[in-house]
């Protein structure tokens, strides 16, 4: 339960600057450089994915305490990681894997919201 003001702020605020500045500048902006350097590009977009989804597992687990909506998370957040990094790729920028992670997670939340 989230009052409008609160669900916009977190939506326009809390999401793009604590989570996808963050978030895109490590793993998209560093990460993905490095371990680019380590290995093929192949080994660069696995690792990249899965260390992506394996950040999100503590907080997810931490907020919830649901092993079925962890798991969710770990596989939803894996599955995003290429589409990020292509975007990365594709673009020699970070500003659109971060508009896409923006755009994600504040409609995802937008319309959990609605929905609840």
């Amino acid at each position: 339960d989230m009052s409008a003001l609160t669900m916009l702020s977190r939506a326009l605020v809390v999401i793009p600057l604590g989570t996808v500045v963050v978030e895109e500048l490590a793993f998209r902006g560093t990460l993905h450089g490095l371990l680019r350097q380590t290995g093929s590009e192949r080994w660069a977009w696995v690792a990249g994915a899965t260390l992506f989804g394996l950040w999100h597992v503590y907080p997810t687990w931490m907020a919830d305490r649901d092993a079925a909506m962890t798991v969710g998370t770990l596989v939803a957040t894996t599955i995003a990681g290429p589409g990020f990094i292509w975007l990365r790729v594709r673009s020699d920028s970070v500003i659109a894997p971060a508009v896409a992670h923006f755009a994600t997670n504040s409609v995802t939340l937008a319309v959990a919201w609605i929905l609840r």
